[in-house]
């Protein structure tokens, strides 16, 4: 079975004409963005943060913001000195979207009692998220950064894998 493609819910209000509500944060955008860019980089060398920004349309204080949550959350190398710059810090074959999204914008959360402990009833909302967790985690857990990184169809106008959000250059 070939997976081809990824989905990226975004709600949006009937009334509403500027605002969104997304699953994903713009950081988190950012930092899918920034992990296929580096995933589809050959060589061992570090590439510079000023490069990566470029390639994925942010500003150089906002990339390097997103740069270093994946330097904690382990998904990157980090490098100093004039050659310095970022790598991933393992293949990417074994980097999931689920980390990559940890990474950025936390652990997916579910508990929305006030006091859950294993002797106490929770509420059906709380059940409700328990079981969307456990389904969104499963799903972001089969994505691969090699998968997302695979080249995509000439006409593919994915805002994933532009600088600018708005699609592919004109």
């Amino acid at each position: 079975m070939a997976i081809t493609e990824i989905v990226i819910i975004v709600w949006r209000p009937r009334d509403a004409r500027k605002d969104t509500s997304k699953v994903l944060t713009q950081t988190t955008e950012t930092a899918i963005r920034i992990m296929i860019h580096l995933a589809r980089q050959e060589g061992e060398e570090p590439i510079p943060i000023r490069e990566v920004g470029i390639a994925v349309g942010g500003s150089a204080t906002y990339v390097a913001k997103t740069i270093r949550r994946l330097v904690e959350g382990g998904l990157l190398r980090s490098f100093r000195g004039a050659a310095g710059g970022v790598r991933l810090a393992s293949s990417s074959e074994t980097i999931t979207l689920l980390a990559i999204v940890e990474a950025a914008q936390g652990v997916l959360e579910e508990n929305y009692c006030l006091t859950v402990s294993s002797d106490q009833p929770v509420c059906a909302f709380h059940m409700a998220m328990v079981e969307t967790r456990a389904a969104v985690t499963a799903s972001l857990s089969r994505w691969s950064l090699h998968m997302l990184s695979r080249p995509t169809p000439e006409n593919a106008s994915c805002r994933m894998l532009f600088a600018s959000s708005s699609g592919p250059p004109t």
